[in-house]
């Protein structure tokens, strides 16, 4: 028994290896057919928007423009640069995926496997990754919120007293509210999900605190902007800085990155 779970550990590290090979080479495919081009319409606009750094835009949450502002502060201006965060960004998407994948299906690590290379196949995770357009930066911001969070949940559920995994949660919903606004649900989530599992009595309340307070201050720069300017971002004036029209449907190429993955996993 000791030789057959030895053997299967090994192919299961050779196929893992084989994946992260070949993600890596469609990274540097990516990273060059996205270097090759022209500016488009939206992402002039986001450079124009990162000149302006606000707390938020009539077209949405500011965090893709500051994150630009950022990178030019750094010396990472041009198209070169700009183009380099969508494949860089996938990426880190699909190592959320995969950790996601290994925890939902622990005893199945072929899925987790072929979830990561369904991603990278997708036509829409492969069109927002060769434009900046801060899709795939919105994505993967909400995934990283999604896997501190699933951290922080599970490290109560070890019956483990620490702040740490909490704060980092905070932390991930606090910048990951700068590029999706309703992303704070996944904290109510989280706490529902310990309820159900460890009773209300069991409910880490200092560290869930801790996680609402940073949470609370990743909002208040949205939140003041709107206050400021008459609630206009709510009032769908303009589509979204990563909008897609399919159809009559104007959609968020960035939700649309997020949910469509979860498909193998279910």
């Amino acid at each position: 028994m000791k030789g057959k779970n030895s053997k299967l550990m090994k192919v299961t590290v050779t196929q893992t290896m084989m994946l992260w090979a070949a993600v890596l080479a469609l990274t540097v495919l990516r990273l060059a057919v996205a270097t090759s081009g022209s500016f488009t319409e939206s992402e002039a606009f986001l450079s124009v928007c990162a000149t302006h750094p606000a707390g938020a835009y009539i077209e949405g949450p500011a965090g893709v423009p500051l994150f630009l502002t950022l990178c030019k502060l750094l010396g990472c201006s041009g198209l070169f640069f700009l183009r380099y965060i969508g494949p860089l960004a996938v990426l880190i998407l699909s190592w959320c995926i995969w950790w996601i994948g290994r925890r939902i299906t622990p005893h199945r690590p072929a899925v987790a496997l072929w979830s990561v290379l369904v991603l990278n196949l997708l036509p829409s995770v492969n069109l927002a990754s060769l434009v900046m357009d801060g899709a795939a930066v919105t994505a993967t911001m909400i995934l990283l919120a999604i896997v501190a969070g699933w951290s922080a949940a599970a490290q109560t559920s070890k019956n483990s007293k620490g702040l740490a995994p909490w704060a980092l949660f905070g932390v991930a919903l606090a910048a990951g509210t700068q590029f999706w606004q309703m992303i704070g649900l996944l904290l109510p989530i989280a706490i529902v999900f310990l309820s159900v599992n460890l009773g209300v009595k069991a409910l880490p309340w200092r560290s869930i605190l801790i996680t609402l307070f940073l949470l609370i201050l990743g909002w208040i720069p949205s939140l003041a902007w709107n206050a400021r300017h008459d609630w206009i971002q709510f009032s769908s004036v303009a589509h979204g800085f990563d909008f897609v029209q399919i159809g009559t449907w104007t959609l968020s190429l960035g939700l649309i990155v997020t949910t469509v993955p979860w498909s193998p996993l279910c």
